[in-house]
């Protein structure tokens, strides 16, 4: 699996557009509480083809995009794109519309960014 990030100037990685989740390689992540309880958990991309297709979209808020492999734990089906309250979630000015997920989107309780 693959993970897209932003690589702050102090080297941290962060979500690249919902919730400014960190992500500490070796380390698990979840989703906000407020994100969690709508049934919106961490996406990944299948691919590294998928993720570069995100990172191809748009820049990362003046901070590089990253492509990291990592592991899921606990995918979960995708929910509708756009739900309600989750652009308050956003790290950026995309803003998530109805429709369909970017292909090879995967949805898990918990990603870990490898070392």
């Amino acid at each position: 699996m693959w993970k897209v990030l932003l690589e702050m100037n102090d080297g941290r990685l962060v979500s690249s557009v919902v919730g400014l989740v960190e992500y500490i390689p070796g380390q698990w992540a979840e989703a906000p509480p407020g994100l969690a309880d709508q049934g919106y958990h961490l996406t990944a991309y299948n691919s590294r083809e998928a993720a570069e297709l995100e990172v191809a979209q748009g820049p990362g808020m003046g901070w590089p995009l990253v492509i990291r492999e990592c592991e899921v734990e606990g995918i979960v089906p995708l929910p509708p794109c756009g739900l309600p309250g989750v652009n308050r979630h956003m790290a950026g000015p995309r803003i998530f519309e109805p429709g369909p997920w970017p292909d090879g989107t995967v949805m898990a309780r918990r990603v870990r960014v490898l070392p």
